[in-house]
């Protein structure tokens, strides 16, 4: 379904919270450096991803409330 280079893994989920509320969401692993300062960070990537998850988002937008995007390893967390 979200197909780029650097997304090497894709996976869907539903987030419910405590009033019932269902979000879906769509968490990518990358094998990008996501930090600025971190060495080997390179914001071209980095920006190249972004527009392809925002254009995704936009075509899908019905059916995807939050894309979380990842180091690769590293398991989903949700922000709240």
């Amino acid at each position: 379904m979200f197909e780029h280079p650097n997304a090497k893994t894709v996976a869907f989920a539903l987030e419910i919270d405590r009033d019932g509320i269902i979000r879906h969401t769509m968490t990518i692993e990358t094998d990008l450096v996501l930090h600025a300062l971190a060495p080997g960070y390179e914001p071209m990537k980095v920006d190249h991803l972004l527009g392809a998850v925002q254009e995704f988002m936009g075509k899908h937008s019905a059916h995807l409330d939050t894309v979380y995007i990842v180091p690769m390893g590293r398991a989903h967390a949700s922000p709240s």
